[in-house]
C-alpha cells in the first residue's frame, strides 16, 4: 500500500497566500501604491477549475487584473503544504504533489456562501 501524506488548507488560509503572491507580483512589477486596493474573485466553472482574478483598484476605478489558474493556485497550495510540514518529513517525500479543489457552499438565513479548500497529498518515498 501506497503511503500518502495529504495537507488541508482552508478557504482563509487560500485567501491570504492568493492575495500575498499577487501583491508581491504587483510590487516586481512596479504597480504597488498607495491607496489601491486587491480584490479578489475565487470561482470554479467545474467543481475541479478553481480560478481567481484579483482586481487591483483606485477609489472605483480598475486600474487592472491579475488572474491564476488552477496551475498556479495549485502550485501555490503546495508550497503552503509543504511549509506546514517539518523539514525532515519534508525530506521523505517524493518531488510531486496531487491537489484536490473542493467547493463548499454554506446555507443558512442569508446569502449562501461559497469557500473552497484545498486538499495537498504527497506520496512518501519508497
Amino acid at each position: 500500500m501506497e503511503r500518502v501524506r495529504t495537507i488541508s488548507l482552508d478557504h482563509a488560509e487560500l485567501v491570504r497566500a492568493v492575495q500575498q503572491a499577487m501583491v508581491d507580483q504587483l510590487r516586481r512589477d512596479g504597480r504597488l501604491g498607495p491607496g489601491l486596493e486587491l480584490g479578489l474573485l475565487f470561482y470554479a466553472d467545474t467543481p475541479d477549475d478553481m480560478q481567481v482574478v484579483g482586481r487591483v483598484r483606485e477609489g472605483s476605478k480598475v486600474l487592472f487584473e491579475l488572474t491564476g489558474r488552477k496551475p498556479q493556485l495549485s502550485a501555490l497550495a503546495t508550497q503552503m503544504a509543504l511549509a506546514k510540514l517539518e523539514s525532515e518529513e519534508r525530506q521523505m517525500l517524493a518531488p510531486e504533489a496531487t491537489v484536490e479543489w473542493r467547493s463548499v457552499r454554506f446555507s443558512g438565513e442569508g446569502e449562501p456562501l461559497d469557500r473552497f479548500f484545498a486538499d495537498v497529498a504527497f506520496r512518501r518515498r519508497a
